[in-house]
This record gives structure tokens, sequence and C-alpha cells, in this order.
């Protein structure tokens, strides 16, 4: 019978070098990169007439913040907080260039290279900012944490670029839902320019003019973050995790997310509503895919000892639990992208029922077979009840938004169609709250049949 070697080449103890010198400034840059691209994404939802500069303070802060967390992670390793902090600020700085250029932007002319006076001396004084805001954040970690009380090994850093890889897909996947829901799919007409500008380039004062321009200019920039986030985790995965069907998880992965954006591109050049429907769907796969490697790298996976057997039922019910989500997701893409297709509509909200009873018994069961271990056994399981529990208010949850996206389409919208608002808030945090059901659901399933080959 074919095996797989679950365990990685060596032991954890002779894993310490390399990247754990670098693990907080990658983890950090990037984790920071992404905390302040939400807050800033926010602000423009929530608090559009916000001065410019104290938005840039609430960032800042947001920075600052992420260069202490890196700080106390070198102070633990023994690193120099300061220095660690800095080389994260400089790499989160790097990765906000992203943005940078569309407030550097004077006009969106042909090509988009209108750029402001003495831009470059802004560049190089963005750049100097970060990295001494890094620097202080660093130091200030130093002071918040106890030197030499962790081992960092590859694989704890490479788990958590894994995490950060899974957070910044999450709000990718909510400004995807707010361009389907508010019909922003076309918003922006060209690809990959925007009106004929360098997307990187195209100004703010023009993004922020209509909503719908903005979700979707929004939606382009967080992928192009996602992108690289995805590349750098592969490039570590293959660099430093030695077993050879996670390295393929981890290519697999950024594969898909390059497919993701050509398709998200091809949906805007053809102009096909069918392509955005796919698109919306890939979304959540990957989702589901960047959670299973990230857990298929958790050190505690990899410890993960012999545990009584799973029961056959337990895995084939898993199996059969994300299939069916997987249907259902379907269902719920073509729905948003169909509002009028009856035939989605039905199959949507009968289907739920089927995945609610599926999703309910696996709850149960996991959570069950958690409390009938022996108490030597119970640590092992412990990872199981958790799953059990989170699965279950998630689905709870998910039936209460359902309940009240159908009642806004059905009777709110209807009756008043200025409620488009409420529709696609309602619709929006439903169609979030699937990606997270299905991130919990994915969980499961990879813990069952890592527990299971535990035993073999």
């Amino acid at each position: 019978m074919m095996t797989i070697n679950l365990q990685p080449e060596g032991s954890e103890s002779n894993q310490g070098s390399n990247l754990p010198s670098w693990g907080p400034v990658i983890v950090g840059g990037f984790s920071t990169a992404v905390g302040m691209w939400v807050i800033a994404f926010a602000i423009h939802i929530a608090a559009p007439g916000m001065p410019r500069a104290a938005m840039g303070a609430m960032l800042l802060v947001g920075q600052l913040v992420g260069a202490v967390a890196a700080g106390r992670q070198a102070k633990r390793m023994g690193k120099t907080p300061v220095l660690i902090g800095a080389l994260a600020g400089l790499l989160a700085t790097l990765l906000n260039m992203l943005v940078l250029g569309s407030i550097l932007t004077e006009t969106p002319a042909p090509g988009g290279e209108s750029l402001v006076p003495n831009a470059a001396t802004f560049v190089l004084g963005f750049v100097g900012l970060g990295v001494l805001i890094g620097a202080v954040g660093g130091f200030i970690g130093g002071l918040l944490a106890k030197a030499g009380s962790e081992l960092a090994t590859r694989q704890v850093w490479l788990a958590r670029m894994g995490v950060v890889t899974c957070m910044a897909i999450l709000p990718l996947l909510f400004i995807g839902g707010l361009v389907t829901s508010t019909g922003s799919g076309m918003a922006v007409p060209d690809w990959p320019t925007s009106y004929s500008a360098n997307m990187f380039l195209y100004p703010l004062s023009h993004m922020t003019e209509q909503s719908d321009r903005f979700f979707e200019h929004s939606h382009r920039l967080f992928g192009s973050l996602v992108g690289l986030t995805t590349l750098t985790f592969m490039v570590l995965v293959l660099m430093f995790e030695p077993r050879r069907w996670v390295k393929w998880m981890a290519v697999g992965l950024f594969l898909a997310v390059c497919g993701q954006g050509l398709l998200g591109g091809g949906r805007v050049v053809l102009n096909k509503t069918v392509l955005a429907m796919i698109h919306g769907i890939g979304g959540q796969l990957i989702l589901a895919l960047s959670v299973a490697t990230t857990a298929c790298l958790a050190p505690a996976y990899v410890r993960a000892k012999a545990t009584p057997s799973v029961p056959a039922r337990l895995k084939t019910l898993a199996t059969i639990l994300i299939v069916c989500f997987v249907l259902q997701l379907s269902f719920g893409a073509a729905l948003r992208h169909f509002p009028r297709s009856m035939h989605s509509a039905v199959s949507h909200v009968l289907f739920a029922l089927v995945v609610m009873v599926l999703a309910m018994l696996m709850s149960f069961a996991l959570t069950k077979l958690y409390a009938a271990a022996a108490d030597g056994e119970k640590p092992s399981l412990k990872v199981l009840r958790v799953y059990g529990k989170a699965l279950l208010h998630a689905t709870s949850l998910q039936i209460v938004l359902g309940i009240a996206a159908l009642w806004v389409l059905l009777v709110l919208a209807a009756e008043d169609p200025t409620k488009s608002t409420a529709r696609a808030v309602v619709g929006t945090i439903h169609q979030f709250n699937g990606a997270v059901l299905l991130a919990i659901v994915t969980l499961s399933v990879v813990w069952v049949r890592r527990l299971a080959w535990a035993n073999r």
C-alpha cells in the first residue's frame, strides 16, 4: 500500500538556521502591509470624508503595531529587535508602493504617468519613514519581550507565513463579494490597464469618485498583494519544506492565484458574467487550498501523535461534506450572478438544508469523538473539538444570514428599491461567512485525515 511521509526530514531542533533569521522580517512585513491595506479600505468605506492626514496617522499606527510584534519575536529569538523592526518596516513599505502610485499621480492621462512634482523625493521620504517607524516599533517590541524565551523553527515560520497568506486572501474575497453585490464588475471597463492608465498609477481621486469604481479597482490592487504574498509563500516552502507533496500544494496555490487573476481579467475584457461566476467560485477554492496548505505546515500537524482510529464513517462524512459544500458554493455563486434564475435560487435554498444537516452531523461527531476519548488521548483530539465548535457556530450564523439575505431580496428590496444597500451588505456578509465556513470545513477534513494517518 502506498504511504505518505508526513514527517519532515530531520527534527525541528536542527531546523533553526536560515529562515528563522528572516522569519519575523518576512512575516512581519507582509502581515503589516495586509493590515494597513485593510485599515485604508475600511476607512474609505466607513469614513470617506476623513482628512488625509488623519488617515495617514491611523495607517502609521498600524505599521507601528506590526513593527512592535516583529520586534517582540526578534527579542524572543535572541535577534536584534531594532534591526528586525526596521527591515520589516522596509518590506511593508515596499509592498505599500503598490498603492502609493495612486497618490502620486495627478491625472488618468493615457499611460497614467503624469506624476506630481517631487514624486521621487516623496517616495524616498515614504521609504525612510517606514524604516524609521519599523525601527521604533522594533525597539518598543524588544522592551516588551524576554530574550531567548522562544525557539522558532523553520516549520513555525512557514506556518505563520501560511496564516498571513490566508489573511491576505480573506479581504480580497470580501471586496470581491462587494463587487458582485453592487454590480461593479465592469466599473473599470479595461484590463490590465484602468481607464488606459497603469493599474498602479490610477489616481486615488478618480478611484474614489464612484463607489463601484472604488470597489472594482480595490479588488484589483488587493489581488496584486495576494499574488506577491502567495509567490513569497511558495518560494519559502520550496526552499525550506522537505515534504514534496506540500511543495506541490504551495506551487498549485500560486498557479491557481495566477489563473484566478487571468480569469478576472478575461471577465472584464470579454464582459462575460459566467466568467465572473467561475471567478467567484475559484476565489473560495483558493482560500480552501491556502488553508489546507497552511494546516499541513503547522508544527502541531507534523507532530501529531497516534490517536484512537478515526471511524471510517467520520472520514466519509468529512469527504461528503466538503463536496456538498463546494456544490452549494456553486449554486450560491450562480444565484448572485444570475439573481433572476429561479433554478439557481431553488437549488441554493434547498441544498442549503442538506449542507446544514451534514455540517451539524460533522460538528457533533467531532465533539463526541473528543468527549469519548481517554484522558491521555484528549490532547491529540482537542483540535477536532475546536473545529467542531467553530463549525457549529459558523453554520448557525450562515443560516441566519441566509434567511436575512432571502428576506432582503424578496421582501425589503422588492418593496423599496432604495434598499439596495441593505441587499448588498447582507449578501456580501453572507458570502464572506460562507468563505470562512469553507475554511473551517477544510481544516476539519485535513485534521480528520491527518489523525487517521497517524494511526497507520
